[in-house]
């Protein structure tokens, strides 16, 4: 039996805790961690090098950030150490239809853990007006105010993406931003382009 703790599904904000897992995703801004319970953001620990699979154990608090639960490696006080490896597989994704996408906006009013999900869509690509920074936009089939939102890519999965292109995008469903004032943006950091990782079945915790 795995070591991991099930510590993140009844997590609140501003709890200290001790978190055994492992990473299950990774993005420029740091990875996402899971144990036995559910999956949360590590925020700015991207530069420890983490890839998925590594086994960590995360001491910190519990922040949360746009409806979504996180650590914040940058504010201190969060400790992660690299405790060994193991193959990950995926709970059955959450499908974010346009439909769901758009309900989202609305329904997300508390501070949530990370979802495993996919969407379907076609990809946006474009820069800012002094080119210092990339958006990766996804226009979900069917959404009529939601957009999908590429949380900060790895240079893996940029490399696997071209604008204007239909994909089938499977990652973890981080939180949602606003435009103006007004929820929008569905965040995910991807884990796979088109081809499904390894679903081992199980039904993600605290799913929608």
């Amino acid at each position: 039996a795995n070591t991991y703790t099930s510590i993140l599904g009844s997590a609140v904000l501003d709890d200290v805790v001790e978190v055994k897992g492992y990473i299950s995703a990774v993005s420029t801004q740091g990875p996402i961690l899971t144990d036995n319970t559910g999956s949360i953001i590590v925020y700015k620990a991207a530069d420890l090098g983490l890839a998925v699979g590594d086994e960590v154990t995360v001491n910190g608090p519990i922040l949360a950030y746009n409806n979504g639960f996180q650590f914040d490696y940058s504010k201190g006080g969060v400790t992660v150490e690299k405790t060994g490896y193991t193959a990950v597989t995926y709970p059955t994704p959450m499908d974010i239809t346009g439909e769901k996408a758009d309900e989202l906006l609305t329904s997300r009013q508390e501070d949530e853990l990370c979802h495993f999900a996919k969407m379907h869509g076609v990809l946006s690509i474009s820069t800012n007006s002094d080119g210092t920074k990339t958006y990766y936009n996804f226009n979900i089939d069917g959404a009529e105010n939601a957009v999908g939102s590429l949380y900060n890519p790895t240079e893996e999965i940029v490399a696997q993406l071209t604008n204007d292109t239909e994909y089938t995008l499977y990652g973890y469903f981080t939180s949602i931003s606003k435009s103006s004032g007004a929820p929008k943006y569905i965040n995910m950091i991807v884990v796979s382009v088109n081809e499904a990782p390894a679903i081992d079945g199980g039904e993600a915790t605290n799913n929608y």
